[in-house]
């Protein structure tokens, strides 16, 4: 599989991943602080950062993507340490919540790991007449 064709699947990847939570009526019905790990919100965190992955790899490197992704995720979590929901609405959050963060590490790691799997990059060894071998990457 190409780089091109592993771009074209990132993108679809990032479009599809995009539409999900944009369809999801996120906080108006699934307002939970470190509830059960399994709740919608979870999923949110979880699909968020793997769609925020997916289109930072589009310009970043696999690693700087990913510790981007990690670190954003972070950012959003003391965010909503820092600015209540009562007060600020739908940018406002219940609190820091280690399951939101582990939902959103688990996106990025999944969307890290299905990238390394597109970009693997193949060894093609040949052999010439002298029986000099040659490694082509």
């Amino acid at each position: 599989m190409g780089t091109s064709t592993g771009n074209k699947i990132l993108i679809i990847a990032l479009i599809a991943l995009v539409l999900f939570v944009l369809c999801s009526d996120c906080k108006a019905q699934w307002n939970t602080e470190n509830g059960a790990f399994l709740k919608y919100d979870k999923i949110e965190h979880f699909t968020g950062c793997a769609g925020l992955y997916t289109g930072l790899r589009l310009f970043q490197s696999q690693e700087t993507a990913l510790y981007t992704t990690i670190g954003l995720q972070f950012l959003w979590e003391v965010k909503d340490e820092l600015m209540p929901y009562q007060k600020y609405g739908w940018w406002g959050g219940e609190g820091f919540c280690n399951y939101d963060m582990a939902a959103g590490t688990f996106g990025a790691l999944l969307a890290y790991g299905i990238d390394k799997l597109i970009h693997i990059k193949r060894v093609k060894v040949s052999y010439n007449e002298t029986l000099n071998i040659t490694y082509n990457f």
